[in-house]
């Protein structure tokens, strides 16, 4: 479930240019998600919470920069387990932030295709 709201902040912004801007960073954000979440497995299996919290933290920001609650929300959580040092927790926590982020990703393409979410 996307909140439109950043985005919309984003349109409204950037004026004229503000459509073509949204979609450049939807498309960015998209691209990159992927290799966080396979950077996120590799540290979570390497226990190197530092790097874990450090893309976790990324994610959080990135997701909320596009309105992806739910995937901020997770990423979040994951970034306090790094932090505490402790990922005990992580690989379910990852599995929910990889189905959250296909929601989000499939209505994102909506969006992009010109379809309201």
């Amino acid at each position: 479930m996307i909140n439109p709201e950043p985005l919309d902040k984003l349109r409204k912004f950037f004026g004229a240019e503000g459509e073509s801007f949204v979609r450049e960073v939807v498309t960015r954000y998209l691209q990159g998600v992927e290799g966080m979440l396979t950077d996120l497995e590799r540290f979570l299996q390497q226990q190197d919470t530092v790097q874990f919290a450090r893309v976790a933290h990324t994610l959080k920001g990135n997701s909320a920069s596009v309105g992806a609650e739910e995937v901020s929300s997770l990423a979040a959580e994951l970034e306090m387990m790094g932090r505490n040092g402790d990922l005990s927790g992580a690989p379910e926590k990852i599995l929910l932030l990889r189905n959250a982020f296909s929601i989000a990703k499939n209505e994102l393409e909506q969006m992009l295709r010109g379809k309201a979410p």
